[in-house]
């Protein structure tokens, strides 16, 4: 899913050093792990010899053999909120790869789902004052999927211009916006926008 070798195999150290890149690029700062190719060039085999729960690293590199499985295993956990590779869990990773499967009916059913609450995207998409849109509500009580908002995002860009609007003292929502659009470049490669505008076109118009 991933624009690099499917079989390139890895080892604990590997491990660490694709944990480590998946949870900084989710942290909201500057780091890119896609640009950068996940590289973590600070991250040395002595200190991954040193470190406590190595061969918690080096188990899962036995379980995801492969960079791109376990690049995923990361990304299913860090946005799981598992950041410590002691709480992480395959169960994770089962979870994200069902969502994928199943993303077109989800997001299709999603919209459907909206469009009963107001049949208008704009009210749908735009800050409530200083609350933010429906639309992130819904996504923080579960009751839409990180798939259906982020394409939603990918599509429209709205989410800054909540960002612009709303209260938020404690930057809750900040991060809530920026997993979201950090999770886009994971996403693209298995997403034909063209595909799912015409979802939301056809619900929103129907």
């Amino acid at each position: 899913m991933l624009n690099m070798p499917s079989a390139q195999k890895i080892n604990g150290l590997d491990a660490w050093r694709l944990f480590s890149a998946v949870r900084l690029h989710f942290d909201g700062g500057g780091y890119d792990a896609i640009r950068y190719n996940f590289s973590m060039p600070n991250l040395n085999s002595s200190h991954f010899e040193k470190r406590p729960d190595r061969y918690i690293f080096e188990r899962y590199a036995r379980k995801y053999v492969t960079r791109v499985e376990f690049i995923w295993f990361s990304v299913a956990n860090v946005m799981a909120t598992n950041r410590w590779i002691g709480d992480t869990t395959p169960d994770a990773l089962v979870e994200l790869q069902g969502r994928h499967e199943s993303l077109g009916y989800r997001v299709s059913a999603e919209m459907k789902q909206l469009s009963n609450l107001t049949p208008s995207l704009e009210v749908l998409l735009s800050p409530q004052g200083n609350k933010p849109a429906p639309i992130c509500c819904l996504k923080v009580n579960g009751e839409i999927s990180l798939e259906t908002i982020t394409i939603m995002e990918a599509l429209t860009g709205f989410l800054n211009r909540n960002l612009k609007s709303i209260s938020d003292p404690l930057r809750i929502w900040k991060s809530e916006f920026s997993a979201i659009q950090r999770y886009w470049p994971f996403l693209r490669p298995i997403v034909d926008l063209n595909k799912y505008k015409g979802i939301v076109t056809s619900t929103f118009t129907a």
